[in-house]
């Protein structure tokens, strides 16, 4: 019978006499089956004899091979297998706090999830060429501490006791060597084939040159080389020629950067009263108010973003119904913000709105208002806009999942906060206060003046007016088929008979509004949501009255 040789690809550590230790790369002379999962054999490296896990090692062709056969226990691997899960506290990559979350370990990946039952990770660990490590350096009186070195990151970890710590560490380096062991016979293979590649390119090149040779018309060969030498020094000219004409056009076109410029030096750039950039910015957010969901908490691409600031630096304008993840163009918002290099409440009145704000009386209301006045002008258009994207959000908060508090934490500083200010600095809380204000009193503060009571409320009625039709209804439909909502948040149930007030039709598949009539009777909320648009018909306010009086979806005539 002929003799059996493996290689190790899982180092092991022995536990009782009988066994044997085992390292990566060494080579196993097999003897024996012992058990289901453990075999008898010599190391030829260390000339010990025992007994070792058959998982640890794959097959050789033969004692001096130090590559696997095609067909080994690799065949079976299954990279979803969970090797082991629990709860780790890891530290965060931007903000350095410790958070404890839920860990599962695949034999490629180490992967954490927001709960326990989630099967959706937050985020994925590639262990491939990874290093693994604990309680080195200045972690080393870290109690249960180790990490995880990847080509981009550091990943630092705490188990619950040094034994969790020793498991997860053994396991992890255990792939991690796996891993490598594979990637190692891939780029033996890759060489070969490499190798055999260009062994064939060189047979073909002699044959070519020998065809060549053999030719007799060697010298037509030669002028057509040269006229197409000819022909691809003038296209060259010609290239040069329109380069330059672009060169001297784009340098007599003046540009202006947006981002870090203040809002007075921006605004006479570009001969308008608000920023261009910002202005349809906020048009286009306040337009997909219906499907910003979680906007402003989930942060944007970093990369698509710097894209888009050097893009508009350079005088290029962005075409935002073209991009497709509405969370870019909200962190571009807040980027552009953080860039300006003074507080929208001015350094000179800045003072002044931080004492009013602490206040506690009632009165400071009118104080703050003639504050207000003060600012610029364009200050105020700013301030304005924001404000009523704010309203807007919180007006559908049940769609797009945010409230008041992350409308004062994440506004508050970037509009209030002086730019030498820390984000956790003492006037936080009165940013926060502010912005709040803001919403609450948004027709006093932005469109009153200080003048009569008669005066407010012929200003306030002209503002509604202007802003009545934002969430009004833009057509009515009666529904055609019932349809059951997947989605209990975002989505409509509907049944045969309801009449809908349309809000938005967001495309030809999808409509957004909420129900104003019951076919069944039952009783009515005011949720907002969407529904299949050819599941419902279109009709006029008259074939709804007739369909009440007379009733049946045979009397209407759909649009």
């Amino acid at each position: 019978m002929s003799q059996k040789f493996f290689k190790v690809v899982m180092s092991y550590e022995k536990i009782s006499i009988d066994e044997m230790d085992l390292s990566v790369g060494d080579k196993i002379k097999f003897l024996r089956n012992v058990t289901n999962g453990m075999d008898y054999g010599q190391n030829l490296q260390s000339k010990q004899y025992g007994i070792y896990p058959t998982k640890n090692v794959v097959k050789l062709a033969n004692k001096d091979s130090e590559n696997t056969p095609q067909k080994t226990g690799f065949d079976v691997f299954n990279p979803n297998q969970v090797l082991k899960e629990g709860f780790l506290t890891k530290k965060g990559e931007n903000v350095k706090s410790w958070k404890k979350q839920y860990f599962k370990l695949t034999p490629i990946s180490m992967s954490y999830y927001k709960k326990k039952k989630s099967n959706i990770p937050i985020k994925s660990i590639s262990l491939s060429s990874a290093v693994v490590g604990k309680n080195e350096g200045e972690k080393k009186k870290m109690k249960n501490y180790w990490y995880i070195k990847t080509r981009t990151r550091i990943w630092e970890f705490k188990s619950e006791n040094e034994r969790s710590r020793d498991e997860w560490v053994h396991l992890v380096t255990n792939i991690c060597s796996r891993l490598t062991f594979l990637g190692s016979n891939q780029q033996k293979e890759k060489e070969k084939e490499k190798e055999k590649e260009e062994q064939e390119q060189e047979q073909v090149q002699v044959q070519v040159q020998e065809q060549v040779q053999e030719q007799v018309q060697v010298q037509e060969q030669v002028q057509v080389q040269e006229q197409v030498q000819e022909q691809e020094q003038l296209n060259n000219d010609n290239e040069k020629q329109i380069r330059n004409q672009i060169k001297t056009n784009q340098s007599q076109i003046k540009t202006f950067p947006v981002f870090g410029v203040s809002l007075q030096e921006l605004c006479k750039n570009e001969s308008s009263n608000i920023p261009i950039f910002f202005s349809e910015c906020i048009q286009h957010l306040i337009t997909n108010v219906y499907t910003l969901q979680n906007i402003f908490r989930i942060m944007g691409d970093d990369l698509v973003i710097q894209n888009y600031v050097n893009n508009l630096n350079s005088g290029e304008k962005i075409q935002f119904q073209n991009e497709k993840n509405q969370h870019n163009i909200a962190s571009l918002l807040i980027h552009w913000l953080k860039s300006l290099p003074e507080t929208l409440l001015t350094i000179q009145l800045y003072g002044q709105f931080m004492e009013n704000l602490k206040k506690t009386e009632r009165s400071n209301s009118y104080d703050l208002k003639k504050l207000f006045n003060q600012l610029p002008k364009v200050n105020i258009l700013v301030l304005d806009k924001v404000t009523r994207l704010c309203i807007k959000l919180l007006n559908h908060t049940k769609i797009n999942k945010i409230n008041q508090k992350n409308i004062s934490d994440i506004f508050g500083t970037v509009l209030f906060a002086q730019r030498n200010e820390k984000a956790e600095g003492s006037d936080k809380p009165l940013h926060r206060r502010l912005i709040a204000l803001l919403i609450s009193n948004h027709y006093y503060f932005f469109n009153l003046g200080p003048s009569t009571q008669t005066k407010e409320n012929s200003n306030q009625t002209k503002i509604k007016d202007e802003h009545k039709n934002e969430d009004e209804e833009i057509c009515t439909a009666i529904v055609l088929y019932p349809y059951k909502s997947n989605n209990t948040t975002d989505e409509l149930s509907v049944n045969r008979g309801d009449i809908i007030s349309v809000i938005q039709k967001n495309n030809d598949n999808w409509w957004c509004g909420k129900i104003i009539y019951k076919e069944n009777k039952q009783s009515l909320d005011d949720k907002f949501g969407y529904f299949p648009a050819n599941f419902v018909g279109e009709v006029t306010k008259t074939d709804i009255n007739h369909y009440l009086d007379i009733g049946g979806l045979n009397s209407l005539n759909f649009k």
